[in-house]
């Protein structure tokens, strides 16, 4: 192998210099005067497949990779499975994704494991499968190699809650938080441990996580954790740190509770009703009207709350009082129930609706107020929090997608019509000319169609 054009690759690739250390590694690997040794071919193919990874061309980094995995006689086969596993993830096939991370963690010469544990507890998470990610997260924290196992804690408790095993997801929070972290990242742990003692009736100790969480006047609770503290609060200045006094108050008066404590006192509580935006019922008509077959409300409140609001807004179907894996589960039954060629989408911003948003054919979370979880698991995030943007979003798709087939239409035909004229000896250059630069125009004047999005937007 030419050893200085190789280190020179390597020089640029350490730059960030991607395409430049991509043509270098090429032609290393093209270059018959240096004959390549085993195991140097699997090297290259490996640098190649980096550099298109970061070049953010995960299919043609698929086949270098699996070209270096060819090359029996290089030693580093279990990191190029690995980082196979990750490019297929970033294509969302996660079958195969799995497989490559299975044959990774088999491999005994494997100097970091955990990286393939982390990659395939984030595709089992992708596919639904909480358990068996669960697994994984457990081996990446436990991996010796792992020099920080605070993110696969982190993960492994997510795993927990979607199983509704709070008492498990506590003692993973409690491990992540032995290590040295990122404050940002500390507070978001703390948050999760809060709810996950919320969920296991440890009042007191939720709260004293909810405030080492917002001790740090940067960070600022979800919509679902502010419920969990305050509904935290009102049952330890009750004393009853095992039973919550917002659902004493649910049971009453079948109507959502706000419970209100001052200076360690307990004051009562506030029975109220979820406030519905002043857009949603229209954002439920305008789905309907995008082609939207059916809408279906899947939510943790009691059921009179929701039947309420779901006659409201004109949903079809609802299903309340639902814990996070009763959700799954849910969404499970309605994935079975769609047709061949339908797509479930689901919208959701609390921690608790990060396993639904992985399982769903497509998952949008609320980016403005939802939790963190929510948002990783998302394949689309709304910023603004407007849940009209959705049906915008399938109308802009659709314009634009119709676009792009006129002008593949137009294209083919008028090229096609030409082919056939010059056969028959009847075409001319212009003809020719106009085929070829005249319908490039036409169909670039089209496509500057697309960029029209005032009406979609008011």
């Amino acid at each position: 192998m030419n050893n200085e054009l190789f280190d020179r690759a390597n020089e640029r690739y350490r730059l960030r210099d991607y395409r430049g250390a991509l043509m270098a590694f090429t032609e290393c690997l093209q270059d018959t005067n240096f004959p390549l040794t085993p195991g140097e071919m699997g090297l290259l193919y490996h640098q190649i497949g980096n550099c298109l990874v970061k070049l953010k061309n995960p299919r043609e980094a698929i086949q270098a990779y699996s070209q270096a995995t060819a090359d029996t006689a290089y030693r580093a086969l279990a990191t190029v499975e690995c980082n196979l596993g990750m490019a297929y993830a970033s294509l969302r096939d996660y079958t195969n994704a799995i497989n490559c991370f299975e044959k990774s963690v088999a491999d005994t010469t494997n100097p970091t494991p955990y990286k393939s544990y982390m990659g395939m507890g984030n595709a089992l998470m992708k596919l639904g499968k909480s358990a068996e990610a669960g697994v994984a997260f457990r081996e990446a924290a436990l991996d010796e190699s792992n020099p920080d196992p605070t993110k696969a804690l982190l993960n492994l408790g997510v795993c927990f809650m979607a199983l509704n095993r709070p008492a498990d997801a506590v003692a993973s929070y409690e491990s992540a938080l032995q290590f040295d972290m990122q404050p940002a990242t500390r507070n978001k742990v703390q948050a999760s441990l809060g709810q996950a003692y919320v969920a296991c009736g440890q009042m007191e100790k939720a709260v004293h996580a909810f405030e080492e969480a917002i001790a740090d006047k940067t960070y600022y609770l979800s919509d679902s954790a502010s419920v969990d503290y305050q509904r935290a609060v009102g049952a330890v200045a009750q004393g009853t740190s095992e039973q919550n006094q917002a659902t004493q108050v649910l049971q009453l008066a079948d109507m959502s509770g706000l419970d209100v404590a001052a200076d360690g006192t307990y004051l009562g509580a506030i029975v109220i009703a979820d406030t519905v935006k002043p857009d949603a019922a229209r954002a439920i008509a305008d789905l309907r009207a995008a082609g939207v077959k059916k809408t279906v409300m899947l939510t943790g409140d009691i059921k009179k709350v929701a039947d309420h609001v779901a006659q409201e807004l004109g949903v079809d179907e609802v299903h309340a009082e639902l814990l996070p894996g009763d959700k799954v589960a849910r969404l499970e039954r309605l994935l079975g129930e769609k047709g061949k060629d339908d797509c479930l989408a689901f919208v959701g911003d609390g921690i608790n609706d990060a396993p639904v948003l992985t399982r769903a054919d497509i998952g949008i979370a609320m980016g403005a107020m939802g939790s963190d979880a929510a948002i990783e698991a998302a394949d689309i995030v709304l910023m603004n929090d407007d849940p009209d943007d959705i049906a915008r979003a399938i109308h802009l798709a659709r314009r634009t997608m119709g676009i792009v087939w006129q002008n593949i239409v137009f294209a083919l035909g008028v090229k096609f019509a030409v082919l056939v004229l010059a056969a028959f000896g009847i075409a001319n250059m212009w003809m020719a000319v106009f085929a070829d630069v005249g319908v490039a125009v036409i169909a670039i004047l089209n496509a500057m169609r697309a960029m029209n999005v005032k009406r979609y937007l008011d």
